[in-house]
């Protein structure tokens, strides 16, 4: 709570007890309710201001923001993905333990407040980014981290993980990057691709001609050797067809 009143050209005596007497007040909060004291009263234009505070106001609001802050460091903490943000002048001002694993960084050395550049060119030379100049390198993902592109992108890591990265700018200015090891979904699509891969060339090696359709009647596969026998277009028979298109096809035709 601050009181004030314009200085008058009288004694010390006078002017306290007209502050006294007919306070003007005025109280001020922050935007979380919390009203902090202020210990230094001095002014440098033509005002004398007397501040009062309420200690136990103020300890308790304290209270409150480290609570809130225990609790949003334990949920980014026990989040499967990395978080790190990153501010105005490119350092890289905070982040969660898992980005710590997900990039294989030390906590004793990587701390709050390191350069963006210094954080590149460590795992630069850690060979994190593969072969090159290790300046030019950096001085790539620094041009890159400046323009927020590309917002989103995949990277292996030396050791075969392979992370995948997005950044989001801060209204303020800076960005928020996600980090999620996405090794196992990328191995099971590979895996999946050399499945259907091989799929395909044995429906293709058949004598017989071959269309798979689903619960609705929708085609899944095919081969060539089904064009060939009904006569149609291999198109007709192209993946994500209705049966309903081959059956109007051949009656067109005049099949039936």
């Amino acid at each position: 709570i601050i009181e004030k009143q314009r200085r008058l050209p009288w004694t010390r005596g006078t002017v306290t007890r007209m502050v006294q007497s007919f306070p003007a007040k005025i109280e001020g909060r922050c935007s979380d309710g919390c009203c902090p004291p202020v210990s230094d009263p001095e002014t440098k234009d033509d005002r004398i201001v007397r501040i009062r505070t309420d200690d136990a106001e103020f300890k308790s609001c304290e209270k409150k923001i480290v609570g809130k802050s225990a609790l949003l460091e334990a949920v980014l903490n026990n989040m499967d993905q990395g978080i790190s943000m990153v501010d105005t002048d490119l350092r890289v001002v905070a982040f969660n333990h898992r980005f710590l694993e997900i990039l294989d960084l030390d906590p004793q050395h990587f701390l709050p407040g390191i350069g963006f550049a210094e954080m590149v060119r460590f795992l630069a030379e850690r060979g994190e980014y593969g072969p090159g100049d290790v300046d030019e390198i950096v001085r790539r993902h620094v041009a890159q981290a400046h323009r927020l592109d590309p917002p989103q992108f995949e990277r292996t890591r030396p050791n075969g993980t392979v992370i995948e990265m997005q950044r989001n700018p801060m209204s303020g200015g800076g960005f928020v990057t996600t980090y999620r090891d996405i090794t196992r979904r990328k191995a099971r699509d590979k895996a999946f691709a050399e499945r259907t891969k091989l799929i395909k060339a044995t429906l293709e090696h058949m004598d017989q001609g071959l269309v798979a359709f689903d619960s609705n009647l929708v085609i899944l596969a095919s081969n060539g050797r089904a064009a060939e026998l009904l006569r149609v277009s291999p198109n007709v028979f192209a993946v994500g067809a209705d049966f309903s298109s081959f059956i109007r096809y051949a009656a067109e035709r005049g099949d039936y």
